[in-house]
């Protein structure tokens, strides 16, 4: 049971680290396009949500 929350645990982790590397890089992209496809302040309010999830702490 210890071994798959663990495995959740980093799942979550790498989860959240990709989609805000593909926001960074969307909006990266689409601010040197010239284009707002989407509103720039969703963005930066949807990365202080993935900042705010808590964490357990071991």
């Amino acid at each position: 049971m210890e071994k798959f929350i663990q495995f959740v645990d980093g799942l979550k982790t790498r989860g959240c680290l990709k989609f805000t590397g593909a926001l960074c890089a969307y909006s990266l992209i689409d601010s040197l396009c010239g284009g707002e496809r989407i509103r720039y302040i969703l963005i930066w309010q949807m990365l202080v949500l993935c900042g705010c999830i808590p964490t357990r702490r071991r």
